[in-house]
């Protein structure tokens, strides 16, 4: 399936004209960026409110990744974050048809797996597309950071699985799963590449600002 060129060419014009429709509104995707704007404007958006009174809740380092690409139409972002996010579903699909689990299955078989897997996921895709989420993106970060853990590839699978918990706490779960299982490297440099990701902005945005906002989003998760 994910050899053929006709079936992808068609996935592919799907998710151009699916990212576009879902590109009107605003969803959370405004909600980063308007962190981002209140950033370069030296504000502490830990204390803003947003779409609907939400508080932004993700890491300044991904608010200032935002940066370069403030300035530009917000539908346009939109689109090709929404587009990533398909990118992202599709990439995690490849990943699972790989499983060597499924080596064990028939053609038939892991094509009816395939198939119920995409079922059961295709709400909270659509769902998580809608409201323009970072759901994928930590998911992606987890999965991919963890299967190059498990392939001998510690440093650059430290490197993803941190970013995934400096943009949003939730994967640090993972650590303790890292020492269960003595991957003891590979929970050294998630780590410390959490460190790093955690005071870069430093340089970028000044020592004290990036530490206020860091004691503002302490105290708001």
């Amino acid at each position: 399936f994910f050899k053929n060129k006709i079936w992808l060419l068609v996935i592919f014009l799907i998710a151009i004209v699916f990212c576009f429709i879902e590109a009107n509104g605003k969803g959370d995707f405004y909600i980063f960026l308007s962190a981002t704007g209140d950033l370069i404007n030296g504000q502490n958006f830990y204390e803003n409110k947003y779409v609907d009174g939400y508080h932004y809740f993700y890491s300044v380092l991904f608010a200032l990744i935002l940066k370069p690409f403030y300035s530009l139409p917000f539908f346009w972002l939109k689109f090709c974050w929404l587009f990533l996010n398909c990118c992202i579903y599709f990439k995690l699909f490849q990943m699972l048809s790989k499983v060597k689990l499924l080596e064990l299955l028939s053609e038939k078989q892991r094509m009816v797996f395939m198939l119920l897997v995409f079922i059961f996921s295709l709400r909270l895709f659509l769902d998580n597309m809608h409201a323009s989420q970072i759901t994928l993106v930590i998911l992606w970060s987890c999965i991919n950071g963890l299967y190059l853990i498990t392939n001998n590839k510690p440093i650059s699978g430290a490197a993803i699985l941190a970013l995934g918990i400096n943009i949003k706490l939730l994967p640090i779960v993972f650590l303790p799963y890292l020492i269960y299982r003595g991957y003891f490297k590979a929970f050294a440099f998630t780590v410390l590449f959490y460190l790093v990701y955690l005071f870069a902005p430093s340089i970028f945005i000044g020592h004290d600002y990036n530490m206020s906002l860091l004691k503002t989003w302490l105290a708001l998760i």
